[in-house]
């Protein structure tokens, strides 16, 4: 079973497939320690005109969402990573095999995540001009929650890249 389709996965998953998005994503999340699934979300927000105010972040860092992320997310991801390089003894074969599925399942978690991220963003109002300066303040926010060095030309790039 699914969750429901939702505004920030369709966006989430035709952003992510664009060039560059994946990799600064990425980038995004071991060198800042960022959740993808919140950047994209700032990002979804910025182009619907809702501006995530630092309460609001706040509450996205300690929510369902933050919790899910925490318990299911990361440690899926964390095994899915490791699977890389099996021990000597595994058929590297049938390990990227169990990999790939637990890609899928890892996948499947987010999006359960996004439901959750969504559901906490849906009282907050479309009330600013959306657009890519809207995106760029929540982005630049979060990144500033997380407490860690993020070049801005990486959150420039996001936002050029994924709010049209």
């Amino acid at each position: 079973m699914t969750p429901p389709d939702s505004g920030l996965w369709a966006f989430s998953i035709e952003r992510y497939g664009r060039p560059g998005v994946a990799g600064d994503c990425l980038r995004l999340q071991d060198e800042a320690g960022a959740d993808v699934n919140v950047v994209l979300a700032c990002l979804w927000c910025g182009r619907r005109g809702v501006a995530v105010g630092r309460a609001d972040m706040a509450a996205l860092g300690s929510g369902a969402a933050a919790d899910w992320h925490d318990r299911v997310v990361r440690p899926l991801r964390a095994a899915r990573r490791a699977m890389k390089r099996p021990p000597p003894g595994l058929s590297p074969d049938a390990v990227e095999a169990l990999r790939t599925r637990l890609k899928a399942v890892e996948l499947e978690t987010e999006r359960w995540e996004q439901s959750l991220l969504e559901a906490a963003l849906a009282p907050l109002p479309a009330a600013a001009v959306p657009g890519r300066g809207l995106a760029m303040a929540n982005l630049a926010l979060y990144a500033e929650t997380l407490g860690a060095a993020v070049p801005p030309d990486l959150l420039e790039g996001l936002v050029r890249r994924c709010v049209d």
